[in-house]
């Protein structure tokens, strides 16, 4: 049986017009290099554009006839690459550049457009209005020349009892005595009541590393939350040094340090199977501190104390805080920080702001102001959102973008 003869392609009036045409072209074009670069890209153009209704009629064509077309419709509706090739090699090499700059424009214009597009509407969602507006700022608050107002966007929770403000992993804890709340946005909540028999919550941290809260309470019994586990509340061992004064706790990776500043005292305890293993005496020197009211670490130990001095402590031993340039100046009531962030976030109440520090030498990074702030008595950064939470001392819990 003598093999299957290929379909033939039918020849259109458009297709007939527009090789003539091409050929003309291609002819002209070859005879002379004098044309100006209008009359060689009007050339162009147009054999572009009768290509493009060429295209457009055999695709029109294609889609009407698609279930006759079968195997060789596609094939038979759209030009021969060999010959587009082919033509573009008649063409000399002024108007071959021309051509190619003219089809990369047909393709790369409509992706810059889209690319300024959507820049435009992120940058347009980002300053969006805030759907709440800043409390008026005090006049009588003195205010550095490179502080910035910020407004408040959300209120998130209200509850008087709520006494700390945590961030694990990106996702919000109010802690009140009896319960903890994670907040995911101003009406998604889940509260969990802590179980009467461990007494109420008196302290709370973060432990990042395994995904956990933990809680001290006034029996000073040290239990985890775990929000992902079967067993949210869990009882952990834990061997306290005798006379051992609690003034506050906090957390680097998996471990767990108490500050005692009656004793001059920071006790590091190692994480380990049911709680916490043995108790190390971390600070060597013993230097003096006073209560601290907020402590942060990233191997460096940063405090605030109740005079609103920042102390910091690195290797077992009492280190310099860089000075901080101010005005006024600057009054640490809580800190902020996260393990491989540059920056120290500063609570200052009487200013009614936060600033942010770098660790290295204490430069002031941004330094930005709301009234709320002097209400404020916990706070945490999203700085890849550009999001302030803030506790305030009624029990609300806001956000702010900057």
């Amino acid at each position: 049986m003598p093999p299957e003869a290929p379909p033939t392609q039918r020849t259109t009036p458009e297709r007939t017009q527009l090789e003539n045409f091409l050929a003309r072209s291609t002819s002209s074009a070859a005879e002379t290099h004098t044309e100006s670069i209008a009359d060689v890209l009007g050339k162009v153009t147009e054999s572009i554009g009768a290509h493009t209704a060429y295209l457009f009629s055999r695709v029109r064509s294609t889609i009407t006839k698609a279930p006759q077309l079968c195997a060789h419709g596609i094939r038979a509706a759209l030009p021969h690459p060999r010959r587009v090739v082919t033509r573009l090699r008649a063409l000399n090499t002024r108007d071959r550049i021309i051509a190619f700059g003219i089809i990369a424009a047909i393709i790369v214009v409509p992706l810059l457009f889209t690319k300024v597009m959507q820049r435009t509407q992120t940058q347009h969602i980002r300053t969006a209005p805030a759907t709440e507006q800043a409390s008026p700022t005090n006049p009588d608050v003195p205010r550095d020349a490179t502080s910035i107002p910020i407004t408040r966007t959300h209120t998130l929770h209200t509850d008087r009892a709520v006494h700390t403000l945590l961030s694990l992993r990106g996702e919000l804890y109010a802690i009140a005595p009896r319960t903890i709340t994670h907040i995911t946005n101003a009406t998604t909540k889940k509260t969990y009541n802590v179980p009467t028999t461990y007494g109420t919550v008196r302290d709370a941290v973060a432990m990042d590393d395994l995904n956990m809260l933990i809680l001290r309470t006034d029996k000073d019994t040290i239990i985890s939350f775990t929000p992902q586990g079967a067993t949210k509340f869990a009882k952990n061992k834990i061997v306290f040094p005798a006379g051992l004064s609690i003034d506050s706790m906090a957390v680097y990776r998996t471990y767990l340090y108490f500050f005692d500043s009656n004793g001059n005292d920071i006790y590091r305890y190692p994480r380990a199977t049911g709680g916490f293993g043995a108790a190390v005496d971390w600070l060597t020197d013993h230097s003096s501190f006073t209560t601290p009211r907020s402590v942060v670490i990233d191997g460096t130990i940063y405090m605030a104390d109740d005079s609103g001095a920042i102390t910091a402590f690195f290797k077992h031993k009492k280190a310099s805080f860089p000075r901080v340039s101010l005005t006024p100046p600057l009054h640490a009531d809580a800190l902020f920080t996260a393990n491989e962030d540059a920056l120290l976030y500063v609570l200052d109440r009487t200013a009614q702001r936060i600033v942010a520090l770098s660790k290295k030498d204490g430069t002031v990074i941004r330094n930005v102001t709301n009234s709320d702030f002097g209400m404020a008595t916990a706070f945490t950064v999203d700085e890849r959102l550009s999001i302030i939470t803030a506790l305030l001392d009624d029990g609300t819990v806001a956000t702010y973008r900057y």
